[in-house]
């Protein structure tokens, strides 16, 4: 019951975090290094005192588009606190199952990003991240951030970017042939015919990592739904990830195969992004999380975002917001101490600023606003939500493990290895498998 009320306010409050996120900053230090705060802890002592030994803790995280970003701030960190060196890394696309293994084998970095709720849970359960409960530094975050990170009533991480999940958009090319977001099917179809003609591909896609494909499946299916109940039922054996709006939902996958680029296992996430970046593409079924790599290539990239349309009918279009990947402290670590004040440092106002502009998302920490010169992209998002045309992150809240089911499945429907049906067999099943 308490993971019900939880899923429940989490939509109800993810209003109060975005009203928040209307108005620029301008407080947003325009040199970093020169503003953060130096804390108290780890930078050795005065006098006849023993200086403080040097750590090096290490750092997993699972996002692609934001690895050197990281790392900038883990040494920022070290500069204010000589005596800790934090090396980040992103250990492969198969992260999760990398993470696993480590920990399976008695290893695991001393702080590591998970997914929340579902996955957030398991590794809490197994009594492998550490309660922050009693941090001082959970009072800071938002009421919309808290319940995918909260387990009977204690928080095991640390969220700190909220996010939109949709079709990424590049703003100059719908400009340029006068084109709206769709929120139709029909719509959808009409857009990707426009840019053909004029020789631009109308989806950056990829068949190759099956991460992208679960994302792309929980967009579609997860406004279908009443999640909370769906999951209830899916556990009873009472319900199946086919119902009566899910024909049209393959319908609109259907047209993003069919106007993405030809032979999508050749392209991972880098090339779909530099697809995007050179003009080719116009359209990327993902997060704004994609930003900044497009940029390296186009630093006038002009972003947008809209939720894909799943029917005729525009209101079924919803947008998936929820917490992104949130940062957890290894309970085997023999640095919790050290961990435990790099959070309180990293949550401060400025920094959590500071990381919200450099990893382009919707900060989760209380009284951070949008920096300024944010992207219209991000007010996308928060119009979504303001408007209540949003739903959670159903990837998230699935049992672990299924995701990856999920993903190679409608890899294999795009490859015609089986049918839709056969999909709805083999997930279904996988279900009773992983459920907790």
């Amino acid at each position: 019951m308490k993971k019900i009320l939880s899923i429940l306010l989490a939509v109800l409050f993810i209003l109060v975090v975005f009203t928040g996120c209307t108005q620029n900053t301008s407080g947003t230090p325009s040199d970093e290094g020169d503003k953060v705060k130096k804390t108290e802890s780890d930078k050795g002592t005065e006098g006849d005192e023993e200086p403080a030994k040097p750590v090096e803790l290490t750092l997993y995280q699972l996002q692609p588009g934001i690895v050197d970003q990281i790392q900038e701030i883990c040494d920022m960190y070290k500069q204010e606190n000589p005596n800790v060196t934090i090396k980040s890394d992103r250990p492969g696309d198969d992260y999760f199952n990398i993470i696993k293994t480590m920990f399976a084998s008695g290893q695991g970095p001393d702080i590591f990003s998970l997914n929340p709720w579902t996955m957030v849970e398991d590794y809490a359960t197994a009594g492998l991240i550490v309660d922050l409960s009693n941090e001082a530094f959970v009072g800071r975050l938002t009421d919309a951030a808290k319940p995918g990170v909260t387990i009977d009533g204690k928080i095991y991480a640390l969220p700190m970017e909220i996010a939109g999940l949709g079709i990424t958009y590049n703003r100059s090319i719908f400009e340029k042939y006068n084109l709206k977001p769709p929120k139709t099917i029909s719509e959808l179809e009409s857009v990707c015919k426009t840019l053909k003609d004029n020789g631009i591909t109308p989806f950056a896609f990829s068949l190759k990592e099956t991460w992208e494909l679960r994302h792309l499946f929980s967009m579609g299916h997860t406004p279908t739904v009443d999640i909370v109940k769906f999951k209830e039922d899916m556990n009873a054996g009472q319900t199946s990830f086919n119902n009566e709006k899910m024909d049209e939902v393959f319908r609109a996958f259907d047209v993003i195969k069919a106007n993405g680029p030809e032979n999508p296992f050749d392209y991972d996430y880098n090339m779909q992004c530099a697809l995007m970046g050179e003009g080719k593409a116009a359209m990327f079924a993902t997060g704004l999380w994609c930003v900044d790599m497009i940029r390296k290539i186009d630093p006038e990239f002009n972003p947008g975002i809209f939720a894909l349309p799943i029917s005729e009918n525009p209101d079924d279009a919803k947008l998936s917001i929820d917490v992104n990947s949130v940062y957890c402290i290894n309970s085997k670590s023999d640095a919790v101490d050290k961990c435990k004040k790099f959070f309180d440092w990293l949550s401060s106002e400025e920094i959590a600023s500071v990381y919200a502009q450099k990893t382009n998302t919707i900060p989760a920490v209380k009284n951070v606003k949008l920096w300024e010169g944010a992207d219209e992209a991000f007010n996308d998002v928060v119009n979504y939500a303001n408007s209540g045309n949003s739903c959670p992150w159903g990837f998230s809240i699935w049992p672990t493990g299924l995701d990856d089911e999920i993903g190679t499945a409608l890899q294999q429907y795009y490859t015609n290895e089986i049918s839709k049906d056969q999909l709805f067999e083999t997930i279904d099943s996988k279900w009773a498998d992983f459920k907790q």
